[in-house]
């Protein structure tokens, strides 16, 4: 089908990150490391993107910042870009207050 195709051809996923942690990324991975791991692009979260790839999953890696879970709620909520699926994580333990914002968002 051709969504095997387009998945074959550009990726399973794309990376949301903030800056520090696009920082860390690029000292650790090449593109093409990234590319192997089925990452067809990266996006930096506090960017406006473009609409999402339709059948691509996304991949958060971020500082567990107050401005970044608000990003990431956004994104989250019906105006936000609307992945096939999400999947996030922080490079380090996010505080209790910032995780029940993240849990009270509204699910899109």
């Amino acid at each position: 089908p051709a969504d095997d195709v387009h998945r074959q051809t550009f990726g399973k996923l794309v990376l949301v990150t903030d800056d520090l942690m696009l920082r860390l990324i690029n000292s650790v991975c090449s593109l093409t490391e990234l590319r192997e791991a089925d990452i067809c692009c990266m996006e930096r979260i506090q960017d406006e993107r473009q609409a999402p790839l339709l059948g691509i999953d996304c991949m958060y890696f971020l500082e567990p910042t107050a401005a970044n879970v608000e990003h990431l709620v956004q994104d989250l909520s019906q105006d936000g870009p609307g992945y096939n699926s999400l999947h996030v994580f922080f490079s380090r333990r996010l505080d209790d207050e910032l995780l029940q914002e993240l849990a009270s968002a509204p699910e899109s």
